[in-house]
């Protein structure tokens, strides 16, 4: 429902500012407080389905980790006394938050977003009759998708690297911490200090190159809709060029009615 609210207002606000172009003030008036009203209900159903997936996914964050630490139990003792208590805790709440998040993107904006552009280029292409309009927005959401798709398995190799970081600086400072009277009774505060300290370092040398990467493919994505917008806004005005050429060329009045050469074609 707010994508439908999303993708209907602008056409009331290309109706107002139509209307206005032909001093009829009245019909400017009702699709502007048309268009302010869709533009509200457009925002209350997005706040309604975020309070709706609120529900699903508090429900959805208790199984995954209800049937998470069930599987930890039911691993053997030799797993257990093999592996690293800090990492394990780690591991496990990154698992479960990554996928809380791959299901809220997938269905909350992954899936909208791609109806929603589908709508736009069937609306360009039918509603305005404008294909090559459909096929620019088409072309470059495209490329926004796939460019989008290589850099992020780029960006893989660092996220991996951040993330076993992260798991190592965890786990020496939670066995640190378990083991404190054994740290004591050999004197070892400054050796685990230090290898603590080593570990945040590289922690965040990784999350360097994880912002870096982040900031080169934010910057790519807005270079692809800012040309996308562009070239959208350059076909608009050629395409209105061509319909007021057509209206003068058929000598019809601009102003009180500019759909004459939709009507004669």
């Amino acid at each position: 429902a707010a994508k439908t609210c999303n993708l209907i207002a602008p056409i009331f606000l290309g109706k107002a500012s139509t209307a206005l172009s032909r001093l009829d003030y009245r019909d400017c008036i009702k699709y502007s407080i048309s268009y302010a009203v869709i533009q509200f209900c457009g925002s209350f159903f997005k706040e309604c389905q975020s309070l709706v997936y609120l529900r699903v996914a508090q429900a959805a964050f208790v199984q995954l980790a209800t049937v998470a630490f069930e599987h930890l139990h039911s691993l053997s003792l030799d797993w257990h006394l093999r592996k690293k208590l800090g990492n394990v805790i780690r591991s496990m709440d990154r698992g479960i938050a990554a996928c809380d998040i791959l299901m809220k993107y997938m269905f909350l904006w992954l899936i909208p977003a791609l109806a929603e552009c589908i709508a736009v280029c069937v609306i360009f292409a039918v509603y305005f009759d404008y294909f090559p309009l459909s096929v620019s927005v088409f072309f470059f959401v495209f490329v926004y998708i796939v460019w989008t798709v290589v850099l992020t398995l780029w960006r893989k190799k660092f996220r991996k690297q951040v993330a076993k970081s992260d798991n190592d600086w965890h786990d020496r400072c939670t066995d640190s911490l378990m083991n404190f009277e054994t740290v004591k009774h050999f004197t070892n505060e400054e050796y685990e200090i230090q290898r603590f300290r080593e570990s945040i370092e590289t922690y965040q040398s990784g999350n360097v190159n994880v912002a870096a990467s982040l900031s080169a493919l934010n910057i790519s994505q807005q270079l692809i809709l800012q040309t996308c917008l562009a070239t959208s806004l350059s076909l608009a005005a050629i395409g209105i060029k061509q319909r007021m050429d057509c209206c003068i060329a058929n000598g019809c009045d601009e102003v009180a009615n500019s759909q004459c050469c939709s009507d004669l074609g």
